[in-house]
């Protein structure tokens, strides 16, 4: 289990995906099965890129980490599961590989997120698989991979560049036995971290791009039932939660629900929560 510095951080910051698209790179599963590494996939006869497919011509959206539940459960015999399961893993890092973001615009609400803490012991907590953290941080002269940086930067989910990527579906997840690849927890790279005594103990707490999905909630139970109840030992917090348009809004209120065990009223009372629309500054 990964070691964090043994001081309180005065900001936890947790990237997502939308954190990325927010800056225009093209990192969505939707981008990826629109893509030619996907194509191939179906050229190849992919079993598993096929039906992904097809739930993504029937919605023209897909959450993949969802759909692979579902696929699992109606493909018990099915010999190939597991090659056609690290094909679609390769094919992933293979596209994630070939964006690349060298400029970035001040005005976007991800880089004054950034701006707006860089004078604050701060935890960055990644789930993305992209270095656009380390561009930003050397954009802004953060010093984040510097030893005697306040900044710490926590990669979640593996990284491109070392080729360890965790990629499937979460703990409580209802797959059969002998799908157990599927999970995250079982890759060889996974590290389990907890982080959530971090993010109580912080005055800021701010998550861009995340959706809170249930593939997640692994990490964020703990702290969303302490964040939603009482304590004398707690100080009033200021979290603050980015998302794009009204959907998303409400997505994020869904998750929220069933993190807090259906206490937002608490969770609202106990602290000062802040939703930020990130669409209506979109260029």
């Amino acid at each position: 289990m990964e070691e964090l510095p043994g001081y309180d951080f005065e900001a936890v910051i947790i990237i997502g995906n939308g954190f990325d698209l927010s800056l225009g790179l093209k990192t969505s599963y939707n981008d990826f099965v629109e893509s030619n590494y996907f194509e191939s996939l179906l050229k190849a006869d992919n079993s598993l890129a096929k039906y992904l497919n097809a739930r993504h011509s029937l919605h023209n959206w897909i959450d993949i980490e969802n759909e692979l539940k579902k696929y699992s459960k109606g493909q018990s015999n099915d010999d190939r599961f597991l090659e056609d399961f690290k094909a679609l893993s390769n094919a992933l890092k293979d596209f994630l590989n070939k964006v690349n973001l060298s400029e970035f615009d001040h005005e976007q609400p991800a880089i004054k997120t950034f701006q707006s803490i860089k004078d604050m012991p701060t935890l960055i907590i990644d789930f993305n698989y992209t270095d656009t953290v380390s561009k930003i941080s050397d954009f802004l002269d953060l010093k984040i991979s510097d030893v005697d940086s306040h900044f710490h930067h926590l990669k979640i989910h593996g990284t491109l560049e070392n080729d360890d990527l965790i990629f499937g579906v979460e703990d409580k997840a209802d797959i059969i036995p002998k799908h157990i690849f599927l999970k995250k927890s079982v890759n060889k790279s996974f590290q389990p971290i907890d982080f959530s005594k971090e993010i109580l103990n912080s005055s800021n707490f701010i998550i861009f791009g995340h959706s809170l999905g249930e593939t997640d909630h692994m990490y964020f139970e703990d702290y969303f039932k302490h964040a939603s109840i009482p304590s004398e030992t707690r100080g009033y917090q200021n979290i603050v939660i980015y998302h794009y348009g009204e959907e998303s809004y409400y997505d994020l209120f869904a998750q929220l629900d069933k993190l807090t065990q259906k206490k937002i009223t608490k969770l609202k009372q106990l602290n000062n929560l802040v939703f930020t629309n990130t669409k209506k500054s979109s260029k």
